[in-house]
């Protein structure tokens, strides 16, 4: 048989666990009361239901119109690997939106295998120089030519001045000896900021040349994220459902180039299953 926990040397009562768990709620939980929405399941008394861990969970009470729910379980666990079980039942106050109804499992697929996009913190700077030191693979069948319009590139030239979010950059590290850097998401932005760095184009009429220091050490030291892919350990259909999955922002792809894309993904797709 299964070992006891120890019990509390002075017995506490059902009753008891309940009117210490009302405390805490009435005590700590009157601002939680106002965020919680209202429920859209039917919970009943007496159905079973499911909460984390927690062991043979039931409806006791439905309580603030459904909002609250009062919930027993059978006190029961594992400590260090060993199993135990105290033969009783504990109450506990729940918000509906914590627990989940015991519904038939459905054989579900909706995941993909994921792709490891563990994004790293660098500052523009270093971004850049990365570029310039692997080179820069920026035509892949996937991608769009250069469509940004001079006003597009300031724009973001203005959003790093005023140190916003410009969004992420994903590349795929091609292996040696091409060892170049295949840019999936951030074409357009990164060709905007290498352009502007290199004098291509003025914004608020003064190329980078004519900053101050100050100004371009504001500009080179925002923090970016960035992901880089290894080409041994992702397929093209990866990368394709990377490129298709992310929000880029900046000139909305077209419907068009987004039909392209999906169509090298699936043709991709098709010819990894072979």
């Amino acid at each position: 048989m299964a070992k006891r926990q120890p019990k509390p040397k002075t017995p506490v009562t059902y009753a008891d666990f309940l009117a210490k768990e009302w405390d805490s709620y009435t005590t700590h939980k009157e601002q939680e009361l106002k965020n919680i929405p209202e429920s859209n399941y039917p919970f009943k008394v007496g159905e079973p239901v499911i909460i984390g861990n927690l062991h043979e969970c039931r409806v006791e009470e439905i309580l603030m119109d459904g909002k609250l729910l009062h919930i027993s379980r059978h006190d029961r666990g594992v400590t260090y690997g060993k199993p135990w079980d105290n033969e009783r039942r504990l109450p506990g106050l729940f918000w509906w939106i914590s627990v989940e109804p015991v519904a038939p499992i459905e054989n579900t697929n909706f995941r993909r295998p994921r792709v490891n996009t563990d994004y790293q913190q660098t500052s523009l700077d270093g971004l850049v120089h990365q570029v310039y030191h692997r080179g820069l693979m920026t035509s892949p069948d996937y991608q769009r030519d250069y469509v940004w319009t001079l006003e597009d590139k300031q724009r973001l030239i203005q959003s790093i001045f005023d140190r916003a979010d410009i969004g992420k950059f994903v590349f795929l590290e091609r292996e040696w000896p091409e060892n170049r850097l295949e840019v999936v998401d951030g074409k357009q932005r990164l060709n905007a900021i290498t352009e502007f760095m290199q004098g291509r184009f003025a914004f608020r009429g003064k190329t980078y040349f004519q900053l101050s220091n100050e100004d371009k050490g504001a500009f080179t030291d925002i923090m970016v994220q960035m992901a880089r892919l290894d080409n041994k350990y992702v397929k093209k259909s990866d990368v394709l459902w990377l490129f298709l999955s992310i929000n880029a922002g900046g000139v909305p792809q077209t419907e068009e180039h987004i039909a392209k894309a999906r169509k090298l993904y699936e043709k991709a797709l098709a010819e990894e299953s072979k």
